[in-house]
């Protein structure tokens, strides 16, 4: 499902990567 990086998500959609992991990490 991912296709991108934590990096580029946090980049595209304006998200801070530490939520952006911790939302990863509830979803797999």
């Amino acid at each position: 499902m991912a296709l991108y990086t934590i990096g580029e998500v946090a980049l595209l959609c304006d998200i801070n990567p530490v939520t952006l992991r911790a939302w990863q990490r509830r979803y797999g």
